[in-house]
């Protein structure tokens, strides 16, 4: 991941991270490699410390995407993406345990269909003269 810069804060001796330049000069040199780690971006497996960390974000009413087009186009496509992969990830986390109860059911279908597929069989072995 982008490393960020360490700037002068708001209060005398204090350090805030700034990404912006950092961003600038490792993801916004090649568009194209952007979007294309964009497109590829394994959602299923989003860290919980990187939810952490942009929920911040997510909360701020300046993240916003509407708010956000006013300064560039390129970077409300991009406060858009990071809002639908945060949310993405809150809800897949809610549906793993229904595909899990899924997954499970339908392996109990597949037994039970096969002892029913051999019930029938043998119902019709026994009923044939």
């Amino acid at each position: 991941g982008v490393q960020p810069l360490k700037k002068t804060g708001d209060r005398p001796g204090e350090k805030r991270e700034d990404y912006w330049e950092a961003a600038q000069k490792e993801l916004l040199r090649d568009p194209k490699k952007l979007l294309d780690d964009l497109i590829n971006f394994d959602k299923e497996n989003i860290p919980e410390a990187t939810i952490k960390k942009i929920k911040p974000f997510i909360e701020s009413g300046d993240f916003d995407p509407a708010a956000i087009r006013k300064s560039s186009v390129a970077c409300e496509a991009i406060c858009m993406w990071v809002r639908a992969m945060y949310k993405y990830h809150h809800i897949a986390r809610a549906v793993e345990p229904k595909k899990l109860k899924l997954k499970e059911a339908e392996a109990e279908l597949d037994v039970v269909s096969r002892k029913l597929r051999v019930a029938e069989e043998n119902l019709d072995a026994a009923s044939m003269p």
